[in-house]
């Protein structure tokens, strides 16, 4: 078993982040930020196609958990941050 790249962590840490955040996602009233928002979706949605299928309990806690496992890894002094 070989050791893992900061490099791919993060990569892959950066992905768990992106899909918390897109399942957590909702409209807002602030048209800017709702802008922003939109805009976001768009790059999750093109980045990582299969989130548009929609996201069940299991793969909640599934990227929820990687986000805050790695981020633990790299250093975060809180193991289970899951801020977006």
């Amino acid at each position: 078993m070989g050791r893992r790249k900061n490099t791919e962590i993060i990569e892959y840490m950066d992905e768990a982040c992106d899909k918390v955040w897109y399942m957590r996602s909702t409209p807002c009233d602030n048209p800017e930020i709702e802008k922003g928002r939109l805009k976001a979706i768009k790059r999750v949605e093109k980045e990582f196609p299969e989130v548009k299928e929609g996201f069940d309990t299991w793969d909640c806690g599934f990227w929820n958990g990687v986000l805050g496992t790695l981020r633990w890894v790299l250093g975060d002094e809180e193991k289970d941050n899951l801020d977006t």
